[in-house]
């Protein structure tokens, strides 16, 4: 009998722990995220052909302060992109520590 409650006691408190939440407005909020991340992917394509027209553009007819200002607006597109970009960048020592924990717990 102590069992039986013991078991409900704790499927309560892991209902209530963890709750699920219902929204009707959920599909508005993943059509706005999806239409961002449309968004997003242009201004970055955008960029990304910019950047391959610097790339193209013949720069010996270049002055020294055209030059500059090519590598000014190369960083500044660098910097744009890596604001863009969404992703997970993980170090070694963080990869070894969680293959460590996967192995010690399975």
């Amino acid at each position: 009998m102590k069992k039986i409650t013991l078991i409900l006691f704790s499927i309560c408190l892991l209902l209530f722990a963890f709750p699920t939440y219902i929204n009707a407005d959920n599909k508005k909020h993943l059509n706005n995220q999806r239409t961002l991340k449309l968004v997003e992917k242009q201004s970055a394509q955008v960029l990304i052909t910019r950047l391959f027209e610097i790339e193209k553009l013949e720069k010996s007819n270049l002055t020294i302060v055209e030059k500059n200002s090519l590598k000014l607006e190369v960083n500044k597109i660098n910097t744009e992109l890596k604001a863009i970009g969404d992703g997970i960048y993980l170090s070694l020592g963080t990869l070894v520590v969680i293959l460590i924990l996967l192995i010690i717990l399975f």
